[in-house]
């Protein structure tokens, strides 16, 4: 019988997004000789939770705290800090595991502290281009303790060059879509009330948790340009999750609104399947600040979806002007023009080859997995 390595995936976040759903990508696809457990948190993991269970994969979750802008989520962070990593610490010990995968990026520091403790090899998946200071200085001791890295993207690996030695064993693996699952010759059921909404109207859409890095506040500021030109016919979609810590931002976002009775933008906080509003989008936006390999993204290509975004992350190596998008400049009139030439295309792009077409050659989980697999064994091995 083949021997089973046993993996430890660790995030320190269990709000579901991105991060969440490249973990349940990739472990549901990998090598079988790989069992992995996810290690997360209780607290605000419900959805990540549910999703994991359905695709049956083995979890276990710890009272540990996150990190947080949040003045009392702080102080529980640090007040806690060294219990959560015996938490950590414990439970590793007790499954003897082959790696510890650290998913969360490189603020996730518990995880790695606990398996160095543990004498288990390290992979530390990064996610970011950008760090504020005292965090970026922390990495540049810690990195050390890693036996290999994970670069969600080539625009993470030039962030961290000036860091990490060049003799570190490494892999550049962007987040994945399955293109198989987000394939838009698919049937998708849709909630009445978003194909009334939508019926009939050209949709721009964006997919994001509510949080300031979004541009969230963009996006609904480009909506009230059109809604003063009074184009009824031109929708935006706002697909997005509410984490408690971000309620008070989600609530200036709907006074905003209302205050400027922006009329043609929608919160959609309960679709259970974004396949089903994507298949009906004209347009997918990305108006983020940062961004490394942003998943939604990669899943409005498989769909077929023209693309519009600020340049940002590993945007540049996917989307390319005229043929599967636009990279416009960090400027609302220039986003606009761009809507505006979509718009008076006749057909309005509901499909782009061309979009499709890169995510499957590029993007696709399958493709990317086999990378993880190789560094697995690269590690297990060294």
């Amino acid at each position: 019988m083949k021997k089973k390595y046993k993996i430890a995936n660790i995030i320190e976040e269990g709000f579901f997004g991105g991060p969440q759903r490249r973990i349940i990508n990739t472990t549901i696809n990998l090598d079988k000789k790989f069992e992995t457990t996810v290690i997360f948190p209780i607290k605000d993991s419900q959805i990540f939770k549910e999703l994991l269970i359905k695709k049956k994969i083995n979890i276990h979750q710890l009272s540990i705290n996150k990190l947080s802008l949040n003045l009392i989520i702080f102080l529980k962070y640090i007040l806690f800090f060294f219990i959560d990593i015996y938490r950590i610490y414990k439970f590793l010990k007790k499954k003897k595991f082959d790696i510890v995968h650290i998913s969360g990026g490189a603020w996730q520091v518990k995880g790695v502290i606990a398996a160095k403790l543990n004498k288990i090899k390290i992979i530390w998946q990064l996610n970011d281009t950008y760090l504020p200071y005292l965090l970026r200085l922390q990495f540049k001791f810690l990195y050390k303790m890693s036996d290999g890295i994970i670069y969600s993207s080539y625009s993470t690996k030039k962030y961290y060059s000036s860091i990490i030695k060049d003799n570190i064993l490494y892999q550049v693996i962007p987040s994945s879509v399955d293109t198989a699952e987000f394939n838009p010759e698919k049937n998708f059921e849709i909630n009445s009330n978003y194909k009334k909404i939508i019926n009939n109207k050209f949709v721009v859409t964006m997919i994001a948790n509510i949080n300031k890095i979004k541009g969230i506040d963009d996006f609904l500021k480009l909506a009230n340009e059109f809604n003063k030109v009074r184009n009824d016919n031109i929708v935006f979609l706002l697909i997005c999750n509410v984490p408690k810590n971000q309620k008070k931002l989600y609530n200036h976002f709907l006074n905003f609104k209302k205050k400027l009775n922006i009329t043609n933008f929608y919160f959609l906080n309960s679709v259970g399947d974004v396949r089903s509003i994507l298949k009906l989008t004209n347009i997918y936006i990305c108006l983020s600040k940062y961004e490394s390999s942003p998943v939604s993204v990669w899943e409005a290509l498989s769909m077929g979806k023209f693309v519009v975004s600020y340049d940002v992350g590993d945007i540049r190596k996917y989307i390319e002007n005229n043929t599967n998008g636009f990279i416009v400049s960090r400027s609302l009139h220039d986003v606009m023009k761009k809507i505006i030439k979509v718009y008076s295309i006749s057909n309005n792009l509901k499909f782009n080859k061309f979009s499709r077409l890169k995510a499957i050659e590029e993007l696709d989980i399958k493709m990317n997995v086999s990378k993880l697999n190789y560094l697995y064994e690269k590690i297990i091995n060294k």
